[in-house]
């Protein structure tokens, strides 16, 4: 049987440019204890970045925020994370 995971509110810290990245990344922070959930990542893959703007986009719980950050940042995904 499959675990279901609740999130209560969803924050996104990095957009990818490409489904790989983005899976590559969410495979990296769920390794690490973090779970996180990719959003628009099949447009991605059937446009491939045909469509201006359109990114595949890493959330994860807004009490994960901090640490999901941190580890991207170890794990070399600096560059695609969200900073405002």
């Amino acid at each position: 049987m499959e675990t279901r995971h609740v999130y209560n509110n969803l924050v996104e810290v990095a957009r990818f440019s490409n489904a790989t990245q983005a899976d590559l990344a969410r495979a990296y922070l769920e390794s690490q204890g973090i779970k996180c959930v990719m959003y628009d990542s099949i447009m991605n893959q059937l446009f491939g970045g045909a469509i201006e703007g359109e990114s595949v986009r890493l959330s994860v719980d807004e009490g994960a925020e901090a640490d999901a950050i941190e580890v991207l940042k170890q794990g070399g995904y600096e560059q695609y994370l969200i900073v405002e």
